[in-house]
């Protein structure tokens, strides 16, 4: 229970010289009792210097009898001070402290605002490998982009990217499907690396209704057996195999010996000369497709090739040509590059389409 001072308690009243343990504490509280009178002039007449059971003075102010909390308030200037209904905590103006019933609280809409921040300038965060409370600059804050899982398989159509736009000097997202920065761009939507042997190579998920103009470039390739490249079209039931593929094409050997065609009824198109089959016999090449016609798509292309043939002789080709018959869905969407006779042994192949 803490021990009451007398109300009218004075300094004269331990000024005594002595012997006495007792009387020699009560003189070290004189100093105590001259402040505890400065405080109760502020608090009223009512105010009560105890000794707190935990250790430490305690005031409490009185009014009418009852006793009040020491109160906290707001204020312009920074520190402690007194008033009449008792001892007060000022904090200064736009200092982002708010007082509550809970406690004391950061309030970030009571700071300064900043429009041009620097690299160096820094957020509060949590550490919670520290578990406390630290500083990190904004350089430093954009580094967590390393640790966070990766989107394999991103949607060009509904994901974003975090850009500054310079014409504008804003913050901005970007759709992954416009990052090339501006219509009239070719973009690349899917790849194949063929590191080992295979029979084809298929792209799907094209759409070629309207005029959607798509391209499959391919480099370094060379097969097993030196065979020439075809191509197919397809859509959701499965690839055209049928004699509906018309087209022509042209193109030389070594300058001298002709290569080329022209078919009404073929059952794919051939996009290339006869490729080499080793490593040191590359060739290279494009084709676009597109679809086309008035409600009933079809779909047309066209190409250029050249590399070596398996006599390290150069070649070229080139050529375009339609499918004819309109697929049951309506519209084309994936394609089969594969070889006339044997396997792709290597070579890159990659699917672009044209933005306009």
């Amino acid at each position: 229970m803490a021990t009451t001072l007398p109300a009218d308690a004075t300094k004269a009243n331990t000024d005594q010289g002595t012997d006495d343990p007792k009387q020699a504490l009560l003189d070290d509280l004189a100093a105590v009792i001259d402040k505890f009178n400065t405080l109760k002039g502020a608090l009223g007449a009512g105010a009560q210097l105890s000794l707190d059971p935990n250790g430490g003075l305690q005031i409490i102010g009185r009014a009418g009898g009852t006793p009040d909390d020491i109160s906290v308030k707001l204020a312009t200037d920074p520190g402690l001070g007194l008033s009449a209904s008792g001892l007060i905590l000022l904090l200064q103006a736009a200092s982002g402290l708010d007082l509550a019933v809970d406690g004391l609280k950061l309030n970030v809409d009571g700071l300064t605002a900043i429009t041009a921040p620097a690299v160096a300038d820094t957020l509060a965060i949590y550490d919670a490998s520290a578990s406390g409370s630290r500083q990190i600059t904004f350089a430093n804050f954009l580094k967590i982009i390393n640790l966070l899982a990766e989107d394999v398989s991103p949607d060009g159509a509904a994901d974003f990217l975090l850009t500054f736009d310079a014409s504008t000097g804003l913050a901005k997202k970007v759709k992954l499907d416009n990052v090339a920065g501006a219509t009239g761009q070719w973009q690349k939507v899917g790849s194949t690396v063929v590191a080992s042997s295979q029979a084809s190579v298929p792209f799907s998920g094209m759409d070629l209704a309207g005029i959607n103009l798509y391209k499959v470039l391919w480099n370094n390739v060379y097969t097993s057996t030196g065979g020439t490249i075809f191509l197919r079209f397809g859509d959701g039931g499965g690839i055209v195999t049928g004699p509906n593929y018309r087209y022509a094409s042209h193109g030389k050997v070594s300058n001298t010996t002709e290569i080329g065609t022209a078919q009404e009824n073929d059952s794919k198109f051939i996009i290339s000369g006869s490729l080499g089959n080793s490593i040191g016999q590359p060739s290279s090449g494009e084709v676009k497709f597109h679809g086309f016609g008035n409600g009933a798509m079809r779909a047309g292309c066209r190409w250029n090739s050249g590399g070596f043939n398996v006599s390290s002789k150069g070649f070229f080709l080139v050529g375009g040509g339609q499918i004819t018959i309109v697929p049951a869905s309506g519209t084309y969407d994936q394609i089969d590059l594969f070889m006339s006779s044997g396997l792709i042994t290597a070579g890159d192949f990659i699917l672009e389409q044209y933005i306009g």
